[in-house]
């Protein structure tokens, strides 16, 4: 695993970006765009869903909505209040995915989705309280920061940065290829059952503006929702179909994973 540093603080960064969003979606359109494809198809209303650092609720309230039994936890208490709020049904509780509120074997489905790699110090405890809460054959789907050429050319940049801005580096997130990522779960109790890039045209959108599609008015909150607000022209298009097909894995920035509880670690 690689260490990746960048010249601001994270919890800066999100009491910001927390601040910014006005109102977050309640339905997430195109669940390719947010890494839910793989666990999608197992989640059913038998089933008690646990999601580990929900902020403003989006994956939350789109299953809440559709009558599943999920609840969420997180650590920023802006973003609880604000959801407590919003909706007193929606179960939410301030909380650290280092010592989870729960008893053991309380939950079917765990989801954690750019999280785990972000605690440098924290990490292995996190991992051992999401074994302790899902039961015995319970999924974990997640997302891990992705170590690439992509990765790398992001690691130079924050690093000239650093050196023209003299700035205080700040831990980001660990790395991971494909085999540390199969080799992380398995140490603390779980079988990879898929893995797959997450892909997003945000990338393209947002590096090279020649290739958004011209006149775009997409308001800014399907940001929050999927595909729509980044919507590319006829290059853009053929140049993210180059990638999605043939490059894969050397686009993403993340690989997203379903795992099954194997066994109890302690």
């Amino acid at each position: 695993m690689k260490k990746v540093y960048i010249p601001v603080n994270r919890d800066e960064f999100w009491q910001r970006h927390w601040s910014e969003v006005k109102e977050d979606v309640t339905e997430l359109k195109n669940v390719n765009e947010y890494p839910l494809h793989l666990v999608d198809k197992y989640v059913d209303k038998e089933k008690r869903i646990i999601e580990l650092g929900c902020g403003l609720g989006r994956v939350l309230k789109h299953y809440h909505y559709k009558g599943y039994a999920i609840e969420g936890i997180e650590y920023d208490k802006y973003c609880v209040d604000r959801l407590k709020s919003e909706d007193k049904n929606l179960k939410v509780e301030r909380a650290s995915i280092t010592d989870l509120p729960y008893k053991n074997k309380s939950f079917d489905i765990a989801m954690a989705f750019g999280i785990l790699g972000h605690l440098e110090n924290d990490m292995e405890k996190a991992f051992l309280e999401v074994n302790r809460v899902l039961r015995e054959g319970s999924l974990l789907a997640g997302s891990l920061c992705y170590d690439n050429l992509g990765r790398m050319i992001f690691r130079l940049i924050n690093f000239i940065k650093r050196l023209t801005t003299k700035r205080e580096k700040h831990f980001y997130t660990y790395l991971f290829t494909k085999d540390e990522i199969i080799q992380t779960l398995s140490r603390f109790g779980f079988e990879v059952l898929q893995m797959k890039p997450i892909l997003s045209r945000e990338v393209l959108y947002e590096n090279l503006f020649f290739l958004r599609k011209r006149g775009q008015k997409a308001p800014h909150r399907l940001k929050r929702s999927g595909e729509e607000y980044y919507r590319l022209n006829w290059l853009g298009e053929f140049a993210y179909e180059i990638v999605e097909r043939y490059f894969p894995y050397q686009y993403t920035f993340a690989i997203s994973f379903l795992a099954k509880k194997v066994k109890d670690v302690n």
